[in-house]
């Protein structure tokens, strides 16, 4: 892709983990997160996900740690009102 945004990132990491490929998705999000991007919902769901499919619980519970630090489930909207 020319430009790659976070919603594409988020699609190939949901897509491939729903589809099987977990280490694929994982390897997408170690390389978004080298380009710096802000991880969104969608990205950690498919993060989630892949580590669940490889058992890879010490990676999930790092994710969800990440999660809570990065606070990216909180509203845009809230952020900009406050």
């Amino acid at each position: 892709m020319v430009e790659r945004d976070i919603v594409c990132w988020s699609d190939m990491i949901q897509g491939y983990a729903s589809n099987g490929l977990p280490k694929e998705a994982l390897d997408l999000f170690f390389e978004m997160q080298m380009e710096n991007l802000r991880l969104d919902c969608y990205a950690m769901v498919g993060v989630l996900s892949a580590c669940a499919r490889l058992g890879a619980l010490e990676l999930g519970n790092w994710a969800k740690e990440l999660m809570d630090v990065d606070e990216f489930l909180l509203n845009p909207e809230d952020v900009v009102a406050s």
